[in-house]
């Protein structure tokens, strides 16, 4: 179980609405410790199988000028973003269509926020 932990250092993930970095990992005793940039994790083996289960992982592009990072959904939202940005690279004339992707990719990340935000204070 300590080397799949390992193979979670420094990933990003989605770990129950929130965005973590796994940092260090280790055994203490009968448990496990996952350290993040957010908060320390303990539990026992089996806790640890369903901690796996539950991480969504983040995958950051960094073959553009600017870091891209896709968060996972069941929609083809990120798709169409990210062919949004690969035609802008070929063709100029379509800049003024993805500025449009653009502007309203920024409202639904907005309103993806504030339901976050309003998850939070439950």
């Amino acid at each position: 179980m300590i080397e799949k932990l390992e193979q979670l250092i420094g990933n990003v993930y989605l770990y129950e609405n929130q965005q973590i970095k796994i940092q260090k990992v280790k055994k203490v005793s009968a448990t496990f410790v996952v350290i993040t940039d957010k908060r320390t994790f303990n539990m026992y083996e089996a806790e640890a199988h369903e901690f796996i289960t539950k991480l969504k992982q983040v995958n950051t592009f960094k073959n553009m000028s600017t870091e891209v990072t896709e968060i996972p959904k069941e929609d083809k939202m990120q798709q169409i973003i990210f062919d949004a940005i690969a035609r802008v690279k070929n063709d100029k004339e379509y800049i003024q269509q993805a500025n449009a992707i653009s502007n309203l990719t920024t409202q639904l990340i907005n309103i993806k926020k504030l339901e976050l935000q309003m998850l939070s204070k439950k």
